[in-house]
């Protein structure tokens, strides 16, 4: 049995991740030009955690106007 999440416990989950792909994207940044894997891989390890960077603040502040309206 699956167990939706409150908006409580999403908001949550929403703001570890934030976190979480914050510092990924530093590290990224900062290995950058020592990491000994493919540049262009890393340019894509990036690209796809700043997309959902993005998509994840687009879906806090949705979060929050909404509890808000309640």
């Amino acid at each position: 049995m699956v167990e939706k999440q409150t908006p409580e416990e999403r908001l949550a989950y929403l703001k570890n991740e934030k976190k979480y792909l914050e510092a990924r994207i530093r590290r990224l940044k900062d290995k950058n030009k020592k990491d000994p894997r493919d540049p262009e891989l890393v340019d894509w390890y990036l690209t796809v955690a700043e997309d959902n960077l993005k998509k994840i603040k687009n879906e806090i502040k949705t979060s929050l106007l909404q509890s808000r309206k309640v």
